[in-house]
């Protein structure tokens, strides 16, 4: 388990932006492609829907990281 110390260093620093923005990304192509496209999904419009609100949550997140002013600096 991390201290808190280790939290902020890692929260604070362009290194650890990097590292959400990554896996953000990763879990927004696999959930998009792999859940939200697939055939169970897609052929209900009630849940489709309800995958793609999801993608455009993590969209928000990725966007979102990457207007951090530790990041943008970079």
């Amino acid at each position: 388990m991390r201290d808190r110390a280790d939290i902020e260093r890692i929260a604070a620093s362009p290194f650890g932006i990097h590292e959400a923005l990554h896996t953000a990304s990763v879990l927004m192509d696999c959930f998009g492609e792999r859940v939200v496209e697939h055939p169970a999904v897609s052929e209900r419009p009630h849940i489709h829907a309800l995958g793609v609100k999801a993608v455009e949550a993590m969209m928000e997140v990725y966007q979102a990281l990457g207007r951090l002013p530790e990041w943008s600096e970079k």
